[in-house]
């Protein structure tokens, strides 16, 4: 598996969900990372999109955070805790907790009893992070922005949410971002897959992108998770959407998961933007015991739109996941 750190230029805006434009998630979803990567493909090389999403011949992970919490500079990386961890307590700064840094995978990945066996656990934590550092890694900022009508002069006010990154320097004096994890089919689709990143890195993720929001800077490496033995389950990196046959790995009773509605727009023309058909996804974190692929869903609003825009619109539910051991069936 090789992963992507990715250094931001500048702050970032995602929006999240489909009522409110002025929330900003602070890192980029695994379908919005598919999609964008897709279309820079179709950019360099011609490729359709539409192929590409059918044809999966990639699988990448949601963004997650990094931070150059220890000595040697070199990034920490985090992932999002495991939906199946039993808390110390009942205490909401447990509850918060959905980030863990790259020293405590071990026992994370081997054991859903993890945090118990943490000594001076609350030494560890620093609101959504389990870290040996409290190093600020990303917080978000809302700015009030206006509108003007181009045809009568009125003036409307909006909000605007971005994610900042703990210092926004050029290269390897930034010292937080997030990072992706990706595999591939073959050596051809990963230089293109490669390629299409630092195309989005010069151009941008996210809204705003003529302002120079959403830009970054890649730094590739290859990973080894650690190794887990016996492991039966897989716990997901990126959002999941399930085939039919799938479905059944909802009933195992070791399962354990969040699910999100993803909606998001498309733009037909005549300045019109048009709501997608929202779906509900499994989110990052959950763990089920099945082996699980996902599916890639036609979310096309009607044939009307489909017409005007020459192609049907699709949203990536393709899953990357780490595998993790599960607690034996007896214990559930």
């Amino acid at each position: 598996m090789f992963i992507y750190i990715l250094k931001p230029l500048g702050p970032l805006h995602l929006t999240g969900n489909l009522v409110d434009d002025a929330g900003s998630i602070p890192f980029p979803r695994s379908d919005t990372i598919a999609a964008a990567i897709a279309i820079s493909i179709e950019q360099l090389y011609g490729d359709c999109p539409e192929a590409i999403f059918q044809d999966a011949l990639f699988a990448v992970s949601s963004a997650m955070p990094w931070s150059k919490v220890n000595a040697n500079k070199e990034p920490t990386l985090f992932l999002p805790i495991r939906k199946d961890t039993i808390f110390p307590e009942i205490d909401k700064k447990y509850k918060r907790l959905a980030w863990v840094e790259q020293s405590f995978w071990d026992k994370m990945f081997d054991s859903n009893e993890f945090l118990l066996q943490l000594d001076n656990i609350d030494h560890f934590i620093y609101d959504e992070f389990l870290s040996s550092s409290s190093s600020e890694i990303q917080h978000t900022s809302v700015r009030q922005r206006v509108t003007v009508d181009r045809a009568g002069g009125e003036s409307e006010t909006f909000f605007f949410g971005e994610s900042y990154f703990s210092e926004l320097s050029i290269g390897d004096s930034c010292q937080s971002g997030f990072w992706i994890a990706a595999e591939f089919s073959d050596d051809e689709i990963q230089s293109k897959f490669e390629s299409a990143l630092r195309l989005l890195g010069d151009t941008g993720i996210g809204a705003d992108r003529s302002s120079g929001r959403g830009c970054f800077q890649i730094q590739r490496k290859e990973i080894n998770f650690p190794s887990t033995n016996d492991a039966e389950g897989q716990m997901l990196i990126s959002l999941w959407s399930p085939t039919e046959t799938e479905l059944s790995a909802l009933r195992d009773p070791r399962a354990r998961w969040d699910i999100e509605l993803r909606g998001g727009w498309v733009a037909p023309g005549y300045g019109r933007t048009i709501i997608k058909k929202p779906i509900i996804m499994f989110t990052e974190g959950s763990v089920f015991a099945q082996n699980i692929k996902g599916n890639v869903v036609d979310v096309t609003p009607g044939e009307e739109v489909r017409k005007k825009l020459g192609h049907r619109v699709y949203r990536w539910g393709k899953v990357l996941t780490i595998p993790v051991k599960l607690p034996h069936k007896e214990n559930q």
